[in-house]
């Protein structure tokens, strides 16, 4: 669970756009995502758009003109 917050912790204080995860058991869950947005905003940050992986395989795969 600890490698859940830091990922998202620095994807925050790099600024990233997504966090790409599947794992709704922690770092997806209710509780992690309301952990997450009162941190961000404490110390004015701006929370990343989380994503599945399907969504960003397609994502991807419409850039690319490709599959």
């Amino acid at each position: 669970m600890l490698a859940d917050y830091l990922i998202v912790a620095c994807a925050s204080l790099k600024g990233m756009d997504l966090v790409v995860s599947e794992d709704h058991g922690t770092m997806l869950s209710d509780w992690s995502r309301q952990a997450y947005a009162l941190v961000n905003k404490q110390l004015k940050l701006r929370e990343p758009r989380f994503i599945g992986y399907k969504t960003f395989k397609s994502l991807l795969l419409q850039g690319s003109g490709g599959d």
